[in-house]
């Protein structure tokens, strides 16, 4: 009787290891694959008010971004769009890609090591609120794209096709949510404007031109006002009155995102040549009519 019953346990024990491995096997998927979803670091989820290393605007308008490691990626894809278009959560990112009624990203990216974890987006526009989702990439080809804003291992893939874009094991986009969705839901608003010298002036505006003038001193102000604009301003002389202005830009208005801007004012290089005690002028041509731009420097 003894040797009958542990004899029976050994095949019933045999029996049960078997079918829990066949049920293993048929239930595993490609869903249950996928890289596990990175997370935007912040004071939400760090557990840490003065964590150095959470998502954070700096000096007004330049936006430092952290997330945590996912074991396996092989790099991270970051995206991100003006608020107002993704605030309905995924639906709104799903139009921002496919660019339904004039909505698009304004940025998105790939982080080629997949030891960094973080992402510094400067100069942005000014009292700006950005929504922001990542995903973590199980494969990536960097063949045939450009390195964003110059930076070393960081790619541009905006608008961009490729088939590791649709890689099954790459994790789903962590940033989709609403605002009731906190731990999927990411935004932050740069900062204002404080004490800018009043450097652009705009006249003669017709219908495919305007003319621009910039005034790069700052002699006008009053002592106080000049106290506040040099602690926050670069300068080139000595007396710290005369602004360092390095270049022009012409972009679209969100009302009319794809208005047309002449490559040559995208970016405009001001050489010191074209300054005339402190004044230069510049008129803006090729642009398109009934359309709203913006202009810095």
């Amino acid at each position: 009787m003894k040797k009958i019953f542990l004899l029976t346990l050994a095949m019933l024990s045999t029996l049960s290891f078997y079918s829990c491995k066949d049920n293993d096997t048929q239930g595993s998927t490609d869903e249950e694959n996928r890289l596990f979803r990175p997370m935007f670091r912040t004071n939400d989820n760090t557990g840490k008010g003065t964590d150095p290393y959470f998502c954070a605007i700096e000096d007004y308008n330049d936006i430092h971004m952290y997330w945590y490691l996912v074991n396996d990626a092989v790099a991270y894809e970051v995206k991100w769009a003006a608020f107002s278009w993704i605030s309905s959560g995924e639906q709104g990112w799903l139009e921002c890609d496919t660019h339904v009624d004039g909505k698009k990203l304004d940025g998105d990216v790939v982080i080629a090591d997949p030891a960094k974890f973080d992402l510094l987006l400067k100069n942005r526009p000014y009292s700006t609120k950005y929504g922001f989702a990542i995903r973590a990439l199980h494969s990536f080809d960097p063949t045939g794209l450009s390195l964003y804003d110059g930076e070393s291992g960081i790619y541009d893939v905006l608008d961009k096709e490729a088939a590791w874009k649709n890689d099954p094991m790459n994790s789903k986009w962590n940033g989709y949510g609403t605002l009731r969705q906190w731990a999927d839901y990411y935004a932050m608003e740069t900062q204002g404007r404080d004490w800018v010298p009043a450097v652009i002036q705009v006249s003669n505006i017709t219908k495919t031109t305007m003319h621009v003038t910039l005034n790069r001193s700052i002699a006008k102000y009053k002592d106080d006002d000049k106290s506040k604009m040099r602690a926050r301003w670069n300068f080139l002389d000595a007396d710290s009155t005369v602004v360092k202005v390095d270049y022009l830009t012409v972009t679209p208005s969100s009302a009319n995102p794809d208005a047309v801007v002449p490559a040559k004012w995208q970016k405009f290089v001001i050489q010191e040549s074209e300054w005339n005690d402190n004044i230069c002028e510049i008129d803006l041509d090729g642009l398109q009519e009934n359309a709203i731009y913006t202009i810095d420097v």
